[in-house]
Formats: structure tokens, sequence, C-alpha cells
């Protein structure tokens, strides 16, 4: 019997579906950098001169109310500037201003539902304000209502054609949502209308490194630095950048430059905490992460790091604690669900890892891997055909080797025959140096007794890597079958020095 199937599944299976220590396939941008982040605004000033407009005969005792709210606001006590607004409103001095400025306070407090009844009502009292439409906007991007969200981006736009700030942040959205192109679009509006700004370049950097033009994310990111060299964010993001190059020494520079310039910067110690796990350091790294959840303690990035690492040392139940905390801050990441089922995999609970996976792309259908991994458990489930739905998708995505060699698997087990060895032959073009996709379609010639083809891709696989052994296996089987024994029997022997 040939060594086929069973190695074949494993190795056409390896490193597509586990986390590994270089690759996380749920990879989350890091971009909850609070500097750079589109925030919720208020005007304490517009809504005193709005509140003296609608009311011609001074009432003092509610501008002491309105200047008390200022000094509140300011210290970032939103529960005590919401009791402040709230006795404004009881006196009927309510105006679009205040319920604006209590709904930023109610998004602060992360209470979104609140906060989108009082910019309700603030663009009914005052629906030409475009700050309305954006912080409505914020908040329903938070609830995950991504839809009603763009259209309120696109409404304060068109009031205001002319706010670099709001191609910005409907930039945010659109990147947030995978829309990397028309996010990018946005962004070049903003830099064109402020072209020395070195956040929004920064931001635009940051796109690039979604949409994985790593060159591209370093040319604005450096620009970015040349503009403000003290944009600790900057550095952190060019740092993640170098990170993704594994250019480890750089990126950790980078992000010990960040801390030097914030030391309470939780995302630069995150990123530093990543360097380390990706070193194999992960005492250090999560040193890191908890020295970042400690300046960041909502973060659902820095949990999910966490997360990663635990899982790494196979500490699953920490891992998977993580990941639901990261969930319960941000119920709308669709990489956190994609880690959290890789857990599920492990611990074979296929139908939960299932659910999390549809959740997944539910949420962004323009990720490859999200399909990938749910393509993974249809075939441990054997539904074949969805499986292939899947890889198909993922496909159109994304073309890699590593996608078109996990369809041949699937194409073989359904029985196309063709579709299987057109596969393998578009995963050796894009990747021809990979000696197990040649022993992969060494396999396939030898079920259908086409020995010289075998022998050849097995020969070029043992040629690419001497230590594949299960090359030598498969190769002794060729040898075998063609009668020559002496060298089946060469091959077997090194494929047992080698482990199989």
């Amino acid at each position: 019997m040939f060594y086929s199937k069973k190695h074949y599944n494993l190795l056409i299976f390896c490193g597509l579906i586990f986390i590994s220590n270089s690759v996380l396939f749920g990879q989350i941008a890091p971009s909850e950098n609070a500097e750079s982040n589109p925030q919720p605004t208020y005007d304490i000033q517009a809504t005193i001169m709005e509140f003296r407009r609608a009311n011609v005969k001074a009432r003092p005792e509610i501008l002491a109310l309105m200047m008390k709210a200022q000094g509140l606001m300011a210290e970032n006590k939103c529960l005590e500037a919401i009791a402040v607004y709230n006795k404004v409103i009881a006196a009927k001095a309510d105006t679009g201003n205040i319920y604006n400025n209590r709904g930023y306070c109610y998004s602060n407090l992360k209470n979104f539902e609140l906060a989108v009844q009082d910019f309700n009502t603030a663009l009914k009292l005052t629906p030409g304000n475009p700050m309305n439409y954006v912080n409505r906007a914020l908040a329903y991007a938070q609830m995950g209502k991504f839809d009603a969200a763009l259209a309120d981006y696109n409404k304060a736009i068109e009031l205001n054609p002319k706010d670099a700030l709001m191609y910005n942040n409907r930039a945010d959205l659109l990147s947030k949502t995978g829309d990397y192109d028309r996010a990018l679009e946005d962004q070049n509006k903003a830099i064109a209308l402020h072209p020395t700004k070195a956040y929004f370049l920064s931001n635009r950097g940051m796109t690039y490194f979604k949409k994985g033009a790593l060159d591209k994310a370093l040319e604005n990111f450096n620009e970015a630095i040349r503009l403000d060299p003290k944009l600790s964010y900057a550095f952190s993001n060019r740092g993640q950048t170098f990170v993704k190059q594994q250019m480890l020494d750089k990126g950790l520079a980078d992000f010990n430059r960040a801390i030097e310039l914030n030391p309470k910067f939780g995302l630069a110690y995150s990123g530093r905490g990543d360097v380390y796990r990706l070193k194999g350091e992960y005492a250090l790294a999560l040193e890191n992460y908890n020295k970042g959840l400690e300046l960041l303690p909502e973060s659902a990035y820095i949990f999910y790091t966490r997360g990663t690492t635990f899982y790494l040392l196979q500490k699953d139940d920490l891992a998977l604690a993580d990941f639901n905390k990261a969930l319960a801050i941000n119920p709308n990441e669709a990489m956190v669900y994609n880690n959290r089922a890789l857990i599920f995999i492990r611990q074979e609970k296929y139908q939960e890892a299932l659910a999390d996976l549809n959740k997944a792309i539910s949420m962004n259908n323009r990720f490859s891997m999200l399909f990938v991994n749910r393509a993974a458990i249809l075939i441990k489930l054997t539904n074949f055909g969805k499986a292939l739905e899947d890889l198909n998708q993922a496909i159109a995505i994304e073309p890699k080797a590593d996608f078109y060699a996990m369809r041949a698997n699937v194409n073989q087990r359904l029985g196309n025959a063709d579709a299987t060895l057109t596969d393998l032959n578009k995963a050796i073009e894009l990747n021809p140096t990979s000696g197990i996709l040649h022993n992969n379609r060494a396999i396939f010639y030898f079920e259908r007794e086409t020995m010289d083809k075998a022998l050849a891709d097995l020969n070029k696989a043992i040629e690419l890597n001497p230590k594949l052994g299960i090359a030598y296996r498969n190769r002794s089987m060729v040898f075998e079958q063609m009668g020559e024994n002496e060298k089946s029997k060469n091959d077997a022997e090194m494929a047992k020095s080698l482990g199989n």
C-alpha cells in the first residue's frame, strides 16, 4: 500500500489550520491607537452660544450648569456631566448641542443605545449639524451597525465636503469592514485637504498594512514620522509592519521608541509582546501584554494577542478566557472568532468551531483564511461539497498555492480526477520550490499507476527537501512497483532514519 492518503491529508493541512509561532491566520490589525482612532466630539462653547440664541432672556443658573458640564467633560467625568445635562434638559433649556454632548458622554461610557437616542434628538433639533451625524456613526459602528454608520458618514460629508476629518473617519469604518480600496480613496481625499497631517498618513499606512501592501505602508509611516518625529503610534504601526515582514529587531526598536515617547502607550507594549512571542520568548511576551492590559484594561486587541500566546503555550483555558474577554469588549471582530475557533478545532469541538467561523465570515467575507479554516472543519465533518464551495471562495479572494493544494485534496475525495490534477499543477506553478506539493502530485500519479511521472515528482521533492522523509517512503513504494527492489530498500531505510 502506497503511503498516500493519510500522509497526503496531513501534509495538505500542515500550517493551514492551527496557529503557529510565526503565523496567525486570525491576525487583527493593530489599529486601536486611541490617538488616531475616530472619537465622538462635543462643543461646549457652541452649546452655550446656541442656548443664548434660543433664550433671549439670560438664565444665569443654566449658564452656570453649562460651565460646570464643560469642566466635568474636560476631566472625563461623564457620569457627573450626564447628571448636569439632565438638569438642563429638565429645565426646558435643551438644544441640539446639549443632546449631542450628553450623547458624547454616553458613548464614552459605552452606552451606545442611549447615545444614539440622544444623537437622534440632536438631529431633530439641528438637522444640518454634521457633527451629530458623525457622532451617531461612531456609536453605530461600535454597535456593529456598519451600514447605518456608513449612511451617517455619507450625510455628514454631503453637509461638509471639505472636512478632512470626516473622510478620515469614514475611511476608518470602511477599513474595519475590509473595504480597503474605498478606505484609501477617502484617506487620499483627507490627505489632499491636509497633506501635512501626520496622523492621516499613519492611518493610510495602516490601511495599506491591512491590505498587505507593506511597502506602501512603510512609505506612509516613514512620511508620518518625518512630519512628526514624536508621533508615537506611527512608530508603533511601523513596528507592526516590520514584524509582518519578519524584521523583528527593527520592529522591536520601533516599539521601544514608541514607549519612550509615550510610556503609557498600551498598544506599544502589546506590539513589543508580539515580537517576543515570535521570538519564542513567551515570558517576556506575557509581561508586555500584562503591562498593556494594565494601561488598557478594555483593549480587545491585547486580550486577543495574550490569548494567542496562551494558545501557543497550550494553555487552552487561559486562551479561551482571553478570547471570550476580547469578544465581550468588541463582539464585532471577526478574527477573534476565527482564533477561538482554532481552540475548538484542537479540542475537536467542530460544531462550536463552525459556529464561530460562520460568525466571522458574516462580519468579514473578504478574508480568505476564514473560508479555508471553515473548509477544514467541513472536511473533518466529511461535508466535501460545502468544503469545495469555501475553497472556491478563498481562491477567488486570494489564489495561494496552499489553497489550491487543499482544494486538490477535496476534489480527490469527491472523485474529480481532472480537477485534482489541475489544482496540483496550479499549486506547484505558484510554489515550485515546495517538496510537499511535488510529493502530493506524485501520490496522484501513483494512484493512477503513472509511475514515471510519480518518480519524477518524488525525485524533485527530495531534491528540494532532502529531509522530507515521506517522499523517500513514497519513492520506496514506487521503486517497489517498478521492480527496483534495492532502490526501494534504500529509500525505506532513509525514510525510517528520518522518522517515517
